[in-house]
């Protein structure tokens, strides 16, 4: 099935079926999907195989509305900490969207990682988006974050970290 998805991706990727077609050429259904993108990002986080990550990351977010993101966030977890792909911000903004309390830790490592690809940003594009990750899960752990994090040297961490404190209205 995998093999059939990679054949078929791009005319999705490219517009040219919708989502639903999408399904319909493969003769399969979301929930089959589902499980399908669940074994992706196994393989993908077993093989370090990045195009078969990036291709279950543009699935996950095509398909998201119709599947429950929670099935995934292990593997996101572990993928996340991985610096073998260059899909840390969409894992981060998949995350934040799942807002599961499992994800704080790993959020977090991210808000400091220093992956290749990404020394150039000195927006912390990565460091953002994970702070808004933690924001959107407000468990005590992630607040305990969020509030280490606004007394950080660095302006834009620390100013993201109060926005969202401020956001769940939570004083330093």
């Amino acid at each position: 099935m995998i093999s059939k998805i990679k054949n078929n991706i791009l005319n999705l990727m490219t517009n040219q079926v919708t989502k639903e077609d999408f399904l319909k050429n493969l003769k399969i259904d979301i929930n089959i999907m589902s499980n399908v993108i669940l074994d992706m990002l196994k393989i993908a986080y077993n093989n370090q195989d990045k195009n078969l990550l990036e291709e279950a990351i543009y699935l996950l977010f095509t398909y998201e509305e119709n599947i429950d993101l929670k099935k995934y966030v292990d593997m996101l977890n572990k993928i996340i900490c991985e610096n073998w792909h260059t899909e840390h911000e969409n894992i981060a903004l998949l995350l934040e969207d799942i807002a599961y309390s499992s994800s704080v830790d790993a959020l977090y490592k991210n808000i400091f990682a220093k992956y290749d690809y990404l020394l150039w940003d000195t927006n912390y594009a990565l460091a953002v988006k994970c702070i808004y990750g933690l924001g959107a899960i407000a468990t005590d752990s992630a607040i305990k974050k969020l509030k280490q994090l606004s007394i950080h040297d660095n302006e834009i961490i620390r100013k993201n970290s109060l926005y969202q404190l401020k956001k769940l209205c939570i004083g330093q």
